[in-house]
């Protein structure tokens, strides 16, 4: 790629939408219409219910390595009106050709907000350091990744699964920062700080998830470390729910806490082991 090639950094951002919308979770994508569709050298992405249209409803690469015309124009607009909803089409001044803008204008378009792009070598990049540990995530982080991007951009809780499915998906990279990393070096150090916080609460027992290793509780007992028991992971999104779910109806029911725990365990490796937000019957647990 030269230093700067327009159609190249568009295209970059463009394949990168378009393989979003394409690792939408089935139940996601049923329940909000997402759809890739192209039209000509025009890819339209849309779904419903999702905010904002700029982000997820889009019709991308007008204009873009391949000037367009106003009938190839007319037949994205046909199609992204019939949906009924807003909807944004991103504009460069590089687009061709140069009178794009002014067409969109004429038929009611108006500027929205200003997307700034920067490029740079991959070769000197800046050294940094952290007290957070920050690591590149696998499937076994979706969950958690799609919701810190929902909630720190205010997005609707449906794009966190959506987002999450992104975690250990081919060509994709998902970072994320970890409190606590140096807090402690191995398991004897974590059950002595988990133990100190139980005593300072007050607290009967503290319950710690553990992602791909499973959960260790804490009580005045001691430690008990109860390994995952996933066979394989399809999907993450709403394990932790799970969990909570599960050992409260447990405990509500009067179940022993350490049985409600193993319980809580088993129901978490039912559902990340189904595509999508899912639940596990009382007979998967049996």
């Amino acid at each position: 790629m030269a230093s700067y090639d327009f159609a190249a950094l568009e295209n970059i951002e463009f394949q990168a939408g378009i393989d979003l919308y394409r690792a939408a979770p089935e139940d996601v994508r049923l329940a909000h219409a997402i759809e890739v569709r192209d039209t000509g050298a025009t890819t339209c992405l849309t779904c419903r219910g999702i905010e904002p249209a700029a982000v997820f409803r889009r019709a991308v690469g007008l204009g873009v390595g391949l000037a367009t015309n106003e009938s190839g124009l007319e037949s994205v607009l046909t199609y992204m009106n019939g949906l009924g909803s807003r909807y944004a089409i991103p504009i460069a001044p590089q687009s061709q050709p140069s009178t794009l803008p002014s067409w969109l204008e004429q038929r009611g378009f108006t500027l929205g907000y200003a997307w700034m792009k920067f490029c740079r070598p991959c070769e000197g990049a800046p050294q940094t350091s952290s007290d957070l540990e920050i690591r590149v995530i696998g499937r076994e982080h979706g969950g958690e990744f799609g919701r810190v991007v929902a909630e720190g951009f205010g997005l609707s809780a449906a794009v966190a699964p959506w987002v999450g499915a992104l975690a250990g998906r081919a060509n994709w990279v998902c970072v994320m920062a970890f409190a606590g990393a140096g807090r402690w070096k191995d398991a004897d150090e974590m059950a002595r700080k988990a133990q100190a916080l139980r005593a300072e609460l007050a607290l009967e027992a503290i319950l710690v998830t553990r992602s791909e290793e499973g959960m260790s509780l804490y009580t005045a007992a001691g430690a008990e470390d109860i390994p995952a028991v996933a066979r394989e992971v399809y999907d993450v999104s709403g394990a932790g729910d799970t969990v909570i779910a599960t050992l409260g109806v447990l405990l509500a029911a009067g179940a022993d806490l350490a049985a409600a725990v193993r319980i809580a365990n088993e129901a978490a490796g039912v559902v990340v082991g189904k595509l999508g937000t899912a639940v596990a019957t009382p007979d998967e647990l049996a």
